[in-house]
């Protein structure tokens, strides 16, 4: 009888694309929330982009969301974001 043993691990791979690069300040720059769809998560996007909008000068331009949690954002909604800096998203229950 042999045992293998498996690390539940799994393997570690390279990022396939780079990360965006950091933002050093949000002064006078456009936020926006994209919500996901799930329960609730934009109202807490929407209130986190406020208060990071009060203490860095930034705005929050726009509050918008998607169809489903479970698909990707419509096209017309991605067109949209356009006007933003940065976007505030996210995918958790």
């Amino acid at each position: 009888m042999t045992i293998r043993l498996v690390s539940p691990e799994g393997r570690v791979h390279e990022p396939r694309a780079p990360l965006a690069p950091a933002v050093p300040d949000l002064a006078g720059l456009r936020l926006a929330v994209l919500d996901n769809g799930k329960p609730h998560a934009g109202r807490l996007m929407t209130e986190i982009a406020r208060r990071i909008a009060a203490r860095t000068d930034a705005e929050l331009a726009l509050v918008v969301a998607k169809g489903t949690a479970a698909t990707p954002a419509e096209p017309e909604i991605l067109q949209q974001l356009e006007v933003a800096d940065l976007v505030l998203t996210g995918s958790a229950d």
